[in-house]
């Protein structure tokens, strides 16, 4: 084969390698999406009961202290009225007027104080109990709010569940349109290998970029012998000069760029072309509707698989 044919070939060759790498690329992006939609499952921020009232919430012993209190002051004036009463029936004795008129007032206090103490416990329990039933009715209206917004709090969370569920399916049909568009290159790949023109060891986007890069610099014109394209790419490899694996690559993507300009261009603009498209992808989900611009790739792979299909035989012609 010519140089100028196998230069032809190894750029058809390069261009579906190229292509291979930017669809595995975007097929994964894709494929961590719909994981990601799938597994959705929310997060949402319920909000929490008041603690249930108890009847220790409501202070009955202000109440009791109140009714303590006209228990404490009424045996004053009662022992006003008493006393004189003491003080006619014993007017013959100041001694015993005095000793009457701390009797009637110790009468009056110890009456008038349990009455006194009665009369505010039956009032505070009574208010007490009043107070307790007006907080626990708003207690309850407060829970019934409260599970209404917790209602509607889990109804927003189910149906954001449904439509990222919906944009997964839309996002699972376009990734198994995109296997198809993946395997059917990968087949008129391997039936350009196949042809046995390329050493199979050298059948990989890395390798056959540098060799694509020899010929098209003029570095080399064969792919055979001393100086040739396998040549120069193996010594190039012994003298780290190159990096020939595509994790490694893709690590140090920057560093090639001087050495592996061909291969630098094919997963740069792999990168580029694939989240580009993804976001598209992403923009066109949001909607609940399939990526135009990924149809328009679709039908630009399909025509240049096409014509690659087209271009095999001639290249099998020695």
């Amino acid at each position: 084969m010519n140089n100028q044919k196998l230069k032809r070939y190894l750029k058809t060759v390069y261009k579906m390698e190229s292509s291979l790498f930017m669809m595995d690329e975007l097929y994964t992006q894709m494929e961590n999406e719909s994981k990601s939609l799938r597994s959705y499952r929310g997060n949402p921020q319920f909000y929490n009961y008041e603690p249930e009232p108890t009847k220790s919430d409501v202070n009955g012993y202000y109440y009791k202290g109140f009714g303590f209190l006209i228990g404490l002051l009424s045996p004053i004036l009662l022992s006003v009225i008493i006393s004189p009463l003491f003080q006619k029936k014993n007017s013959y004795s100041s001694i015993f007027s005095i000793f009457n008129l701390e009797i009637g007032f110790l009468i009056g206090i110890i009456i008038l104080s349990l009455i006194g103490g009665i009369v505010g416990i039956i009032i505070g329990s009574t208010i007490t109990n009043k107070k307790y039933s007006e907080k626990l009715k708003e207690w309850e209206q407060s829970k019934i709010q409260t599970d209404a917004v917790n209602s509607s709090i889990i109804n927003q969370n189910q149906n954001q569940i449904a439509v990222y569920q919906q944009q997964a399916d839309i996002l699972d049909e376009q990734i198994n349109h995109l296997g198809e568009k993946y395997n059917e290159t990968l087949d008129i790949l391997k039936t350009y290998y196949d042809l046995n023109i390329i050493f199979p060891k050298y059948q990989n986007l890395v390798a056959i970029s540098s060799i694509y890069e020899y010929l098209l610099s003029g570095r080399c014109h064969q792919l055979e012998g001393h100086g040739g394209a396998y040549d120069t790419y193996e010594y190039e490899s012994r003298l780290d000069k190159i990096i020939t694996q595509l994790d490694d690559v893709i690590e140090r993507l920057d560093e090639i760029k001087e050495n592996q300009y061909q291969l630098y261009i094919a997963v740069e603009n792999g990168f580029s072309q694939s989240n580009s498209l993804l976001n598209n992808i992403n923009n066109g989900i949001n909607k609940l509707e399939t990526s135009q611009k990924l149809s328009n790739y679709y039908d630009k792979i399909t025509a240049q698989n096409t014509e690659y299909f087209k271009m095999v035989h001639l290249f099998g012609q020695i």
